[in-house]
């Protein structure tokens, strides 16, 4: 069907114009999505790495604790032995 009137024609251009940006509109939101998402993405492997860093230190903190005063006695053990037994070349 061919409409000749021009009512017709400024409406259908009208509807077009809304369209477009209406479609343009969505491609927006698409992009602040997608560039949301990565900035999500970017904060959660931060943060885990973060996380990891701090159990790590806690570990040895605690093996520290747990272990710290035997280390501590071989080493001064092993230093004393070595002291005694050491001879000028």
């Amino acid at each position: 069907m061919l409409a000749t009137r021009s009512s017709y024609h400024e409406l259908t251009a009208i509807l077009d114009k809304v369209a477009a940006g209406e479609l343009l509109g969505r491609r927006q939101d698409i992009a602040t999505n997608q560039l949301l998402s990565h900035a999500l993405e970017q904060l959660l492997a931060r943060n885990k790495r973060l996380r990891d860093s701090e159990a790590a230190l806690m570990n040895m903190r605690l093996g520290g604790l747990q272990y710290g005063r035997a280390a501590g006695a071989s080493l001064v053990r092993g230093a004393a032995d070595d002291l005694r037994t050491w001879r000028q070349p």
